[in-house]
């Protein structure tokens, strides 16, 4: 495959891959997939990526500024401690990046999941979140206007049901302990 045209890119259990020597820029990349490179710590700036998903990758220290991202899902990447406000994204899962302490998000977002982000106190978004889960972040005390916004388990500053008064929304808070034992019966 000519390495100029290709389309997907996969890494998975490298573990000595660092980062942009080993990762080129190539200008056709549109999905990109990273699992389980415990090394990697940069990753390049290819122009036309669409999609990422990058799973288990403790040390990624930064990411860049991708122009086209649309859809981006990040796991367990604990050396994180900022995401860039990408101006295209639509859709952003991010679990487990507990050095993440403060997120800020453009007006194009519209699907964001939040997952474990135990460290995340601060999150604006300068438009309006269609659908936000929120399961476990119990440092986040405020919330941006959403339509739907969803909270499983563990958020104490934000399960307040005067909450959903103030946004004006949809808004459930759901215990996965009890909704388990509960279908268990």
């Amino acid at each position: 495959m000519d390495k100029m045209n290709m389309y997907e890119y996969r890494v998975i259990h490298c573990c000595n891959i660092r980062g942009d020597f080993e990762l080129k820029p190539w200008p056709s990349v549109v999905h990109v997939f990273i699992k389980n490179c415990p090394q990697l710590r940069v990753l390049p700036l290819w122009p036309s990526l669409n999609t990422i998903q990058i799973i288990n990758c403790p040390n990624i220290i930064t990411l860049p500024n991708w122009y086209e991202v649309s859809s981006v899902e990040l796991r367990s990447c604990s050396g994180l401690t900022q995401i860039p406000s990408w101006p295209t994204v639509y859709n952003m899962l991010i679990a487990d990046c507990p050095n993440i302490q403060e997120l800020q998000l453009l007006n194009t977002i519209k699907i964001l999941t939040m997952i474990d982000m135990n460290n995340l106190n601060k999150f604006t978004c300068d438009g309006y979140v269609a659908d936000l889960t929120i399961i476990n972040c119990f440092s986040l005390t405020n919330l941006p206007h959403s339509h739907q916004i969803t909270i499983y388990d563990w958020c104490p500053g934000i399960c307040y049901p005067s909450y959903a008064v103030m946004l004006q929304t949809d808004f459930m808070i759901y215990d996965l302990e009890q909704e388990l034992f509960a279908w268990l019966k």
